[in-house]
């Protein structure tokens, strides 16, 4: 598992089975919300996947109801997926950065499968309860999968996360963040074999938060400025439906280098 981390920077891409199911997860939830709101011309939810590479989790978004947001630190990828994305109509803002250097906001649904136990040092970690004292001093050290985690319930109303069976463990215990705990899917045996490892991993499905903002987007950061249920019955599905949504305005789009990004208005 060591020598593997060390060549894939612990990131191993989802299995479509995995990705299909942690999409349906979230899928009632954004179908309710869609619906609400189905007068309102460019009616978009906003999906954020902040460790996004190939886009695997949201190859299931369709141009005409999905905002994608997404961070990642591998440029090929994120140059290939943007030029996928913006070539098959989608509105989105996708950048070729460490999670740790970005500040996702305004997002209706987070779709995520973080790198795990990948220790960050950075001066622009944002205080979760997650960071320690690191390099730069405190709240710059934190492990990756963690500070995923609450990096999207920051900027999320609904979260599925695909992470470790011990991380999921700990979750329903941890004060912090069970709040908004909606249900634990354990995933079976030899889930992640076809991508050549056989780890034990759970999906975490939360409701009901994040910060609402006047633009989904991802933006680089730093310390002083910015730059810029198994369907299933899941309560988070059933409680978030109405915050979801941003009305995007395809006038207001404009093109940078690495990702486009869509001025939108959040609806509550």
């Amino acid at each position: 598992m060591h020598e593997a981390r060390k060549t894939n920077l612990a990131q191993y891409f989802t299995p479509l089975a995995v990705a299909k199911f942690m999409w349906r997860l979230a899928e009632p939830a954004m179908d309710r919300a869609l619906l609400k709101w189905a007068d309102s011309e460019g009616a978009k939810v906003a999906v954020l996947d902040n460790s996004i590479g190939v886009g695997r989790l949201v190859r299931f978004a369709d141009p005409k109801k999905h905002f994608i947001g997404g961070v990642d630190i591998h440029e090929p990828s994120v140059s290939a997926l943007a030029s996928v994305l913006d070539a098959s109509g989608f509105e989105c803002d996708v950048v070729a950065a460490g999670m740790e250097a970005t500040q996702p906001r305004g997002f209706g649904v987070g779709i995520i499968n973080p790198p795990f136990s990948i220790h960050l040092e950075s001066s622009l970690l944002a205080p979760f309860p997650c960071t320690t004292w690191g390099r730069f001093g405190p709240n710059t050290g934190a492990l990756s999968h963690e500070y995923a985690v609450y990096q999207a319930l920051d900027a999320c109303r609904v979260v599925v996360a695909l992470v470790s069976r011990s991380y999921a463990e700990s979750a329903a215990s941890n004060t912090e963040i069970n709040g908004r705990l909606s249900a634990v899917f354990h995933c079976p045996p030899k889930s992640f074999s076809e991508e050549g490892t056989d780890v034990a991993v759970s999906i975490l499905v939360f409701g009901s938060g994040g910060r609402l903002a006047k633009h989904p987007c991802v933006s680089l950061c730093c310390r002083v400025w910015t730059m810029t249920a198994q369907t299933l019955g899941c309560p988070a599905a059933r409680q978030n439906s109405a915050s979801l949504l941003c009305v995007a305005h395809a006038s207001k789009r404009m093109r940078l280098p690495s990702f486009c990004r869509l001025r939108a208005t959040p609806m509550s």
